[in-house]
């Protein structure tokens, strides 16, 4: 049986801050000065973080791995097929406890298939929040993927043109009246902080409906199938 979309938000738990003692360490790696410096300088606000080094490469991101130990790392992936996807998978091949989140000013699905595909735990497309970044930071660190707004509406779209129309109703059948809300409206580029405003909920609800969608994908099809 199928589970609902309650089941699977119960299953994956939304208290997504990490128990550790010690800050968690972010190696940002992107090529722009500018947008890596802000990155870098927002991460420092956050209590329960550290801007553990800059690189500008996917070739000094790996010697600045072995030298900084990070928990996480930031890539800019630009373009399919880059040193940066390889460079994810070689970080995930060979340091298993590093957390990948790619970062790209692209929307390319094939960036995002190959992005996940090669290790990464999360996806951020383009004009993101730092609520983004923050969840995804957390989100990788207790095993689970996360995208973005733009990045879930291109996936969402590939999952629509990918299945047979008879599929697509399994999957919607699913969801509550809020969440088809949230569906369609992701489809249509929407952000959610405008779609808090519209549907006169908090922007945390829009957050958690959003998770608990892509969730309900995972659950439905694998990451690699509805991706490529």
């Amino acid at each position: 049986m199928m589970n609902t979309m309650e089941d699977i938000s119960k299953d994956q738990g939304m208290n997504l801050k990490h128990d550790r003692h010690t800050n968690i360490r972010i190696l940002v790696e992107y090529n722009n000065d500018t947008t890596r410096s802000d990155i870098c300088s927002l991460i420092k606000e956050q209590p329960e973080m550290e801007a553990a080094g800059e690189t500008k490469n996917s070739e000094s991101t790996i010697k600045r791995i072995e030298q900084l130990h990070p928990d996480v790392v930031l890539v800019e992936i630009d373009m399919p097929q880059s040193a940066s996807v390889a460079s994810i998978r070689r970080v995930t091949d060979t340091y298993s406890q590093v957390k990948i989140i790619a970062l790209s000013p692209y929307p390319d699905t094939q960036i995002i298939m190959e992005a996940f595909n090669a290790g990464a735990s999360g996806f951020l497309l383009k004009d993101f929040l730092f609520e983004d970044l923050e969840h995804s930071i957390y989100s990788a660190l207790a095993n689970k993927f996360y995208m973005n707004d733009t990045s879930i509406g291109f996936v969402l779209k590939n999952l629509l043109n990918k299945y047979p129309p008879s599929d697509v109703p399994d999957f919607l059948s699913l969801l509550t009246k809020k969440e088809l809300k949230v569906f369609f409206s992701i489809l249509q580029g929407a952000s959610f902080i405008n779609l808090a405003k519209e549907m006169n909920v908090p922007v945390n609800t829009v957050v958690v409906i959003r998770r608990q969608i892509v969730g309900l994908m995972v659950n439905l099809y694998s990451m690699k199938e509805y991706l490529s």
